[in-house]
């Protein structure tokens, strides 16, 4: 099989980061200042980065899971692999949440959910089962297509944008910001924890926290980008009614009479980005399930890795309305996957393998000649 390539992980890290926001927007009570605190955030991601790549190279070419279970032992590793298949199925069912209701509000009012669900599990399933070199690739492939058409509607939004929407600059306080880039953190960058099991499909002298930093300025930068422009177009009050606040944001945007529903682009970004985000959180559940159930093929449970999200997604919430409003407790149900459970198992392989290595050097005892027997 062939391995995935640093530049291929780095599109996946940054499409993982963009996800839905690239329709839901940044919204946070830093107001004017939102995309400060994307930017903000982006600097309270680089010493996570460093500590995921610290725990990759504990045991160069093994998985996440597999480096748990080495550390904390074949039970212990198991139950530590459990919290995090349940994190991604969490995860990926909000993002298949997401995407149906905003197919259905804007395409599909009249189609039930459960047909739009009927309809994207198999594709998600598939491409896991194609295998994670699929995903990866599929990634690289996308994310110029997307920040192309990031640029277009940034660039044909210049004339309806107005710069009193962002002042004051540091406006909303101190405080806000600082609250706004650790949601921001929380709810897209700490996510990358997801994209860990695909480094053991890459080379062994990949250097992780290159490609986890390169994916992480390059998704932040987008998200930062997203949030000033919804900003200039719509102000910052406005932009905090909607639910979707960067397809309404666009949607004022049009050129005479020939370049309208610009909106349209925000659509395929949407799909686009959110299947990549459901499909590393599913390949992470699928791994995962594999792990503990010891099986040969790694990715046979992802079918019911997908039925399982789209189920939960289901009766997640009753409205998506509810769902908005659990947005703001979520970075403190994250906060154990994402910062917690990697910085004990970063410490506990740190004094494991420090451990190995003064036992590996500590001299074999000597053994004493026997006596000769007398006669």
């Amino acid at each position: 099989m062939k391995k995935i390539s640093g530049s291929q992980l780095s599109a996946l890290v940054a499409l993982q980061i963009t996800g839905s926001s690239i329709a839901l927007g940044s919204g946070d009570d830093a107001m004017q200042d939102s995309w400060i605190a994307a930017l903000f955030a982006v600097v309270i991601a680089v010493p996570v980065m460093w500590m995921y790549a610290s725990i990759l190279r504990l045991s160069p070419g093994r998985s996440y899971f597999g480096i748990a279970e080495e550390t904390f032992g074949k039970v212990g590793g198991k139950i530590f692999t459990g919290l995090y298949i349940c994190y991604a199925v969490f995860l990926g069912a909000q993002v298949f949440r997401v995407l149906d209701e905003f197919i259905q509000l804007v395409n599909l009012p009249r189609t039930p959910q459960v047909i739009i669900l009927a309809f994207s599990v198999p594709l998600v399933a598939v491409q896991i089962r194609c295998g994670p070199k699929n995903v990866a690739s599929c990634a690289k492939f996308l994310l110029p297509i997307i920040l192309i058409f990031l640029g277009i509607m940034f660039i044909l939004g210049l004339p309806f944008m107005d710069p009193q929407n962002i002042r004051p600059v540091f406006g909303a306080g101190t405080k806000a910001i600082m609250t706004g880039a650790f949601y921001n953190f929380s709810l897209s960058m700490g996510e990358t924890v997801l994209c860990l099991p695909f480094f053991e499909e890459t080379e062994p002298s990949v250097k992780p926290f290159r490609i986890l930093l390169n994916g992480v300025i390059l998704g932040g930068i987008n998200l930062a980008i997203i949030t000033f422009r919804n900003l200039l177009l719509l102000g910052a009050p406005v932009c905090q009614m909607y639910l979707f606040a960067s397809y309404d944001a666009v949607g004022v945007i049009s050129v005479g009479e020939f370049i309208t529903r610009i909106s349209v682009l925000i659509g395929i970004n949407m799909v686009l980005t959110a299947t990549s985000k459901i499909s590393v959180a599913l390949y992470s559940a699928t791994v995962g399930v594999s792990r503990i159930l010891g099986l040969h093929d790694t990715l046979r449970p992802a079918a019911s890795c997908a039925t399982l999200m789209a189920a939960l997604s289901y009766v997640l919430y009753s409205t998506l309305l509810s769902g908005m409003s659990m947005r703001r407790y979520l970075p403190f149900t994250n906060m154990p996957f994402q910062l917690l459970l990697p910085l004990l198992l970063l410490i506990c392989g740190k004094i494991k393998k420090k451990n190995a290595k003064k036992h590996a050097k500590a001299p074999a005892p000597l053994k004493t000649a026997a006596a000769p027997a007398k006669n």
